[in-house]
């Protein structure tokens, strides 16, 4: 009786994603991205399960072909933000930003286009 109340389900519990596991690989304008679990800070270790891990392209720029930089939607916005709202200063938040797939996308601001068109292509 009380598992018919407790189980809205018949199928077996969710395993938790494994640290290192390859979550996804998304090909973005010709672009490898493998996205896998982990943690950003090793603190978080002891308080929740790994979560999909995304590139840092402040740390690690990567680029279109057509020389435009990837962002992520939760990156903190640069000083040439243009916000669609009033709203928080990310670049999911400024219409230069085109969201491709996931939370990965791509600043479409002229003045960042790179004049080397540096890419990781694969």
């Amino acid at each position: 009786m009380f598992s018919t109340i407790l189980s809205t389900s018949n199928s077996p519990p969710r395993k938790s994603p494994a640290e290192g596991e390859l979550y996804k690989t998304l090909y973005i304008k010709g672009i490898k991205f493998d996205l896998f679990y982990g943690y950003y800070e090793d603190s978080d270790r002891h308080f929740s399960e790994p979560y999909v891990l995304y590139p840092n392209f402040l740390e690690s720029p990567v680029y279109t072909e057509d020389g435009f930089p990837f962002a992520t939607m939760m990156q903190e916005a640069c000083s040439d933000f243009e916000s669609t709202k009033n709203t928080d200063r990310d670049c999911s938040q400024c219409k230069h930003f085109i969201k491709c797939d996931e939370l990965l996308g791509v600043c479409m601001n002229p003045s960042k286009q790179s004049v080397n068109q540096y890419s990781q292509k694969e």
